[in-house]
């Protein structure tokens, strides 16, 4: 049983590892493209230049589409195609390694609960978001097999 727990330990492990340098990628790609309007204008696959202003331009792309490329907050944007949260990349990575670190102690400790038939215990895990920290608590302190469980 501890050669499994370790192992599953391990995978979890490699498993954040991955998403977290596939999120740093994609972010130094996307921060890369929006740095100017030349390298915007290779993104989106322009293939020809009808205006250019110091804040925008407009240009066709391979499929014949004319698109117009906005410049916001000292990056370039497809207009009406602005960042939904414009902070900076480090943030970004923070809160994707903060969201896997949250849904990794949530999953674990609502499955024990689940076996263990802690139903409060399942509610206010499934309800409550505390980054992981309940969760642990209930793994480490509560989760341990009762002779007779809560709310049968």
């Amino acid at each position: 049983m501890a050669k499994k727990h370790k192992l599953l330990t391990v995978l979890l492990g490699l498993a954040v590892i991955l998403i977290i340098i596939f999120g740093a990628f994609q972010v130094h790609k996307l921060s890369r493209a929006h740095s100017s309007f030349e390298n915007y204008y290779a993104f989106r696959g322009c293939t020809q230049l009808l205006n250019k202003t110091p804040n925008s331009g407009i240009c066709k792309t391979a499929g014949g589409k004319t698109i117009q490329i906005v410049k916001y907050n000292h990056g370039w944007y497809l207009n009406g195609d602005l960042p939904l949260f414009p902070f900076s990349p480090a943030v970004k990575i923070l809160l994707a390694a903060l969201i896997v670190w949250t849904l990794i102690w949530k999953g674990v400790a609502l499955w024990k609960s689940a076996r263990n038939s802690h139903k409060t215990w399942f509610i206010v895990l499934l309800i409550v978001n505390t980054l992981g920290i309940l969760e642990i608590i209930y793994i480490f302190a509560f989760s341990k097999k009762s002779a007779q469980p809560e709310n049968k």
